[in-house]
């Protein structure tokens, strides 16, 4: 199965006894399955799922370990709850296939969306980097992801990065959300919650979202839940917010004083920090044009003196000069 990987979606599925439909009903037609991927469609996952064959589908979901606890050092981890993929029905693997009828807490998932765009390897979370203790002495960890098993090949996980890409460059809000110069594979999702007393809410939804930057090389990922949003404008409020308290406290390392913030706190520094990075990017570049420039001048200078009676020397000269020209320019 690749991004174009053919899948004609008819907007519902018969699976056993039970339909499954996309989460709107309605089928798109002829697609691939990077359409499938960005929009969510249901009844592609299931196609997804039987190209597969059961066995091989629930070997992959259970690569991911979704349903052991991470070993993340904090107390009270919960497992997940995955033994839908051990029943002899259909369904249940169907339905698996698009996140339903089986959970696993956050930092689970977070584990294993990391492996999409890390190159393939199950990292174990942490959140100590180093201990301080009062005697002077320092103990620093360090966590290699090629000590971890590794469940996708570099390929495959390239593949997917570039899929989760696409959908942010060209599908959600029709491209708006692309951003010059940086790579960012995402996906959203939507999800049914369950009613105690059986079967599904009909009006209350879970909606996450997760992302990771830069694509080619993840150095960060966020992943947010927001259970029962009243409408759109809510989702896009936490998510500013949430976005820009983690740019915050990516440049300041003191998350526990950013997180007290209110929003015109946290705008206000978060406007400081960019303009600050931009001022200092603006003079670092202004100094190493003006280094470059007295070296090349300098190149220039001798080389005139050196070479100026020979052929190749003249040469040389005159493709430093354009350099320079062009450096200037």
């Amino acid at each position: 199965i690749s991004a174009s990987t053919p899948f004609y979606d008819k907007g519902s599925i018969q699976v056993e006894d039970k339909e499954i439909s996309n989460f709107d009903k309605k089928g798109r037609g002829q697609i691939t399955m990077q359409d499938v991927l960005s929009e969510s469609l249901n009844t592609g996952m299931v196609f997804a799922m039987q190209k597969l064959g059961r066995n091989k589908f629930k070997d992959h979901m259970l690569d991911y370990r979704l349903g052991e606890k991470t070993n993340i050092d904090l107390p009270n981890e919960a497992k997940g709850l995955v033994s839908n993929l051990e029943e002899p029905r259909e369904l249940e693997y169907a339905t698996a296939a698009f996140g339903q009828g089986i959970s696993f807490s956050p930092v689970v998932l977070v584990r294993a969306l990391s492996s999409l765009g890390n190159g393939g390897y199950l990292i174990r979370p942490h959140v100590v980097q180093s201990i301080d203790y009062h005697d002077g002495g320092e103990k620093t960890f360090e966590y290699l992801k090629e000590d971890q098993p590794r469940i996708l090949t570099e390929e495959t996980s390239r593949a997917i990065s570039s899929m989760l890409v696409y959908s942010v460059d060209h599908v959600y809000g029709d491209g708006k959300y692309k951003m010059e110069n940086y790579s960012i594979g995402a996906k959203t999702g939507t999800a049914q919650i369950p009613d105690p007393a059986g079967g599904y809410y009909e009006d209350r939804n879970l909606h996450t979202f997760v992302g990771y930057f830069p694509a080619s090389n993840p150095q960060f990922l966020i992943f947010l839940s927001i259970r029962s949003p009243q409408n759109s404008s809510s989702i896009i409020t936490k998510s500013r917010r949430i976005g820009r308290y983690f740019w915050v406290f990516a440049l300041s390392g003191r998350p526990w004083d950013n997180f007290l913030m209110n929003e015109q706190e946290l705008d206000k520094k978060f406007v400081a920090q960019t303009e600050t990075i931009m001022h200092g990017i603006e003079q670092l570049l202004n100094v190493q044009k003006t280094e470059i420039l007295e070296k090349m001048e300098t190149r220039i200078s001798q080389s005139e003196s050196n070479l100026l009676s020979r052929l190749a020397g003249k040469e040389e000269v005159q493709e430093l000069k354009a350099r320079v020209a062009e450096l200037e320019s």
